[in-house]
């Protein structure tokens, strides 16, 4: 008798294990920061205290389940302020606007607010708003274009490896998100404009870009030790 049990236990542990582990949610994401990732310690020093305080992600589902919607093919993204630097990860938002795509039903909208909730607990420490706008993401490895309703765009490429003459800097910060690799793209050209924030941010050709795959083994970074949070 106990040996059944025993068995009819690893059974049922390894079947839900298994089931729980195709349904947790894959994919990739970016984060767009309002800093430089990659820089010299001199432009670092002044944005770590003037800059970062504005911080997009966008997050595209590969993959995977939440509260019992299936979310492959969806996308959600976050834009959030602060009144610090946004890139360290114990800096909390002051606002935040959830963007919901408009072909989700209401039930994988309440899912994916749930789940973004469950992965970025710090959004309940500000203000939030939902909006339902289309979220469109297209390019192929990192030539990337993303837009967000008719106010936010953004367009990536490779960073190009500078010459030992040129000053490219390092990397001095790590992804706010939960991620099983990354690497850092240059953002070419983004605008992002949000009334109910107050918010108008344009950049280019800034290294402020991370690009990184989500899901079942993703972890947290380590912020770099060179760049202490001030």
């Amino acid at each position: 008798m106990k040996k059944y049990y025993l068995y009819i236990t690893a059974v049922f542990f390894f079947s839900t294990s298994s089931v729980f582990g195709e349904n947790l949610p894959s994919g990739r994401v970016m984060e767009l920061h309002d800093c430089e990732l990659i820089a010299g310690g001199c432009i670092v020093s002044s944005e770590s205290t003037l800059g970062g305080r504005s911080l997009l992600r966008v997050w595209d589902f590969a993959d995977g389940s939440h509260s019992g919607q299936n979310l492959t093919g969806l996308k959600v993204a976050l834009l959030q302020i602060a009144r610090k630097n946004l890139a360290f990860p114990s800096t909390l938002p002051a606002g935040n606007v959830i963007y919901l795509p408009p072909e989700a039903s209401l039930e994988q909208h309440k899912a994916l607010v749930d789940w973004l909730r469950t992965e970025e607990p710090a959004v309940s420490a500000g203000i939030v708003e939902e909006k339902i706008v289309p979220i469109e993401i297209s390019g192929s490895g990192e030539t990337i274009s993303l837009k967000i309703g008719q106010n936010i765009s953004l367009q990536t490429q490779s960073v190009v490896p500078a010459g030992p003459d040129h000053c490219n800097g390092m990397l001095w910060y790590s992804p706010r998100t939960r991620l099983n690799t990354f690497k850092v793209l240059l953002n070419r050209k983004s605008t992002v404009q949000e009334k109910s924030l107050e918010l108008t941010w344009n950049n280019h050709y800034a290294k402020s870009v991370f690009l990184g795959s989500f899901g079942k083994a993703a972890v947290q970074f380590a912020a770099n030790a060179n760049n202490p949070e001030m």
